[in-house]
């Protein structure tokens, strides 16, 4: 028999193409551990995970939130590493460079959808998050639970650049 000819579809759970990992859309004023662009403002941002085995080059994939009609084209070269994660600066797309990545789009507080698209134009992650209910909740983020593949939740103690 020939029939497991296609059986390297790769749905093993351990994830054939980027994810979103964790977003923060509202930062806390006093958060001393905030993620800083490169002027050393405060700015919101968004965690792609890498959780394949091959390391993945950014160039020519795509974030898109509600405010746009298109998805926002990364158009510098940087490689996330196998088991590793990038951090875009969700602050109205200043110019990107390998080290500072900006997207031209704010997160809104109030939640919203944020999209992630492959080279090829296809959705390969999104996710729906709620608006944060009191300012208590400001500095806090949404996040997968466990790291890469869980639900999304929101986490008091935000981990850019590392697991959840």
């Amino acid at each position: 028999d020939d029939d497991d000819d296609d059986d390297d579809d790769d749905d093993d759970g351990g994830g054939d193409d980027l994810v979103l990992n964790e977003l923060l859309a509202k930062y806390a004023d006093d958060d001393d551990d905030g993620v800083e662009d490169e002027d050393g403002d405060l700015v919101d941002w968004i965690e792609l995970y890498n959780p394949t085995s091959q390391d993945i080059n950014l160039n020519g994939w795509g974030l898109k939130d509600t405010s746009l009609d298109e998805p926002w084209t990364i158009d510098v070269d940087v490689t996330v590493a196998s088991g590793g994660y990038a951090i875009i600066l969700a602050d109205d797309g200043e110019e990107s460079t390998p080290d500072f990545l900006h997207v031209a789009f704010k997160l809104s507080g109030d939640g919203e959808s944020v999209e992630l698209y492959n080279p090829d134009g296809d959705l390969i992650d999104d996710v729906d998050f709620p608006g944060y209910s009191n300012e208590d909740e400001e500095g806090s983020s949404w996040a997968r639970q466990p790291n890469g593949t869980g639900d999304w939740s929101l986490a008091e103690e935000p981990t850019p650049d590392a697991a959840n």
